[in-house]
């Protein structure tokens, strides 16, 4: 019993073994089966012959879609009548194959295969730089050089990339912004479509956060205002359509001194506004953008707000012929001024001062010009402009001095 179950076993692994082969042969068989073609350029008049490999003596019946462009014999000679396209398929059993002939007048046919010829042996061309060689190089019509670029069959996405590749591979640091657009743009200009572009642009090997770098640099050296900020550039090649990682690393590795930028803004802001105060300034530095964390260094190392007091000081001097020590004292705190900077801007205006004291005496002198340096001292004194005794006293006779001459 044990025997023949043993032997009922076998047989069925036989017949298992031996039915999958033969699936599998028959799928390999079927699956070898192929032309010599998928597609084929004719010339009028000429001819080629189209070959069904592993067909094992199989019969096989030829058909070709239209009969007027190219017509097929039934040992799958195929013969080119006219130009356009047709489609000959080989039918074999159930199965069919197909090649798609392009029959071309002779001219044509010497055009495409010019093109293909430049293309295999140039990496990366575009229309345009084909259309010139075609015309130029090989004397075609632009007709035909057209006629050529649209039906040689040529891999545009991939020419488009290769170009990118070298278009980069050209550009050099600071001289060329190379962003996304800027390819697009000049990948476009040299006759590839918006959809090839875009192609390029997404797969081509570009590094791009280096040409993020290349972009920051061509901004900052050539169309950055004076004391550009972090948030300029990232707002440029935002535009330019890089990614926030790519801007960041620009930004990171442009070779900008970021607090070096911050301070020399800072400097020209006060010395073109003498009136401005720390308050002034951050405000203004922040409306440009400048990354806080330099706005506060700069404010708390970079100026000498000592001298930036003064500054202040004797610009509202200047401009109020009336002032006093106690109006530009809240002046300067409204600013942001330490009591220490305040007092030492008040102390080193003393000529100022005397200046202020003699325009008061000289006002004096005006309405009665026989005021003496004592009437005139208790006068100013009594405007309570804050000056002291000796600004005063200068000031009067300064004033008396002018008179007298």
């Amino acid at each position: 019993m044990k025997l023949f179950k043993s032997i009922a076993i076998v047989i069925a692994m036989l017949m298992a073994i031996s039915t999958v082969s033969f699936n599998q042969v028959v799928e390999v068989d079927a699956a070898a089966m192929k032309l010599n073609y998928s597609k084929k350029n004719l010339q009028v008049k000429k001819s080629f012959t189209l070959k069904v490999k592993n067909a094992k003596k199989k019969k096989i019946k030829w058909s070709s879609s239209k009969k007027k462009i190219a017509k097929v014999s039934k040992k799958g000679k195929v013969k080119g009548l006219k130009e356009g396209k047709a489609i000959i398929t080989a039918k074999i059993g159930k199965k069919k194959l197909k090649c798609t002939v392009t029959v071309m007048t002779k001219a044509h046919y010497k055009a495409v295969k010019a093109a293909k010829n430049w293309v295999k042996n140039n990496k990366g061309l575009s229309r345009n730089q084909l259309m010139n060689l075609l015309v130029g190089a090989d004397k075609l019509s632009k007709a035909n050089a057209k006629y050529a670029i649209d039906h040689s069959g040529i891999n545009w996405n991939k020419n488009a990339a290769e170009f990118a590749e070298e278009y980069i591979k050209d550009n050099t640091d600071e001289v060329d912004d190379s962003s996304r657009d800027v390819l697009k743009e000049y990948l476009t200009v040299n006759g590839f479509t918006s959809s090839e572009a875009d192609y390029a642009v997404k797969h081509a090997k570009i590094d791009w956060k280096k040409e993020a770098v290349k972009s920051a640099k061509f901004f900052l050296k050539y169309n950055a205002p004076y004391g550009a900020s972090r948030k300029d550039v990232e707002e440029e090649l935002a535009k330019a359509h890089y990614t926030k990682d790519e801007i960041q690393y620009a930004i990171n590795n442009c070779g900008i001194d970021w607090y070096g930028r911050a301070l020399s803004y800072a400097k020209k802001s006060l010395s073109d506004n003498s009136n401005t105060g720390r308050l002034t300034l951050k405000e203004d530095m922040e409306m440009e953008y400048f990354d806080a964390v330099d706005i506060n260094r700069v404010l708390a190392q970079g100026i000498n707000w000592k001298e930036a007091a003064l500054n202040f000081a004797k610009y509202y001097i200047t401009e109020n012929d009336y002032a006093d020590k106690n109006e530009l004292r809240s002046q300067l705190k409204a600013n942001d001024y330490t009591t220490a900077e305040i007092e030492y801007a008040v102390t080193n205006c003393s000529e100022e001062w005397k200046g202020l004291a003699y325009r008061s005496a000289k006002d004096y002198l005006i309405e009665d010009s026989s005021y003496t340096k004592e009437d005139l001292i208790g006068m100013i004194k009594d405007e309570n402009r804050g000056f002291t005794d000796a600004e005063i006293s200068a000031g009067v006779e300064m004033a008396l001095s002018e008179l007298q001459a």
